[in-house]
């Protein structure tokens, strides 16, 4: 069994918000299949997670934050998780 993280500035286009790199999500997933073992994925937040955590002020120092924020976060976590899910599920 393998672990590799997929790097959300791999997956995703960190200069424009909530942007999926589809190409480059497909090509990883080709990949893993490729290696014929079983995998653990996970992955960062890249302009999903990390655009919507800056934008609630809640990147750079730990506190209490808005449940609204964590929400946003969180939602868009989702998101991206179904996209790198489905490019996964396409690759076999």
């Amino acid at each position: 069994m393998i672990l590799v993280k997929l790097g959300g500035s791999v997956i995703t286009d960190k200069s424009r918000p909530l942007s999926p790199r589809r190409g480059a999500a497909g090509a990883l997933a080709r990949a893993l299949r490729r290696a014929g073992e079983p995998a653990i994925v996970v992955h960062g937040g890249g302009s999903f997670g990390h655009y919507w955590s800056v934008r609630n002020g809640m990147h750079t120092e730990p506190r209490r934050y808005g449940l609204a924020g964590v929400a946003r976060v969180k939602n868009s976590m989702v998101e991206l998780a179904g996209r790198v899910l489905g490019e996964l599920l396409r690759a076999g």
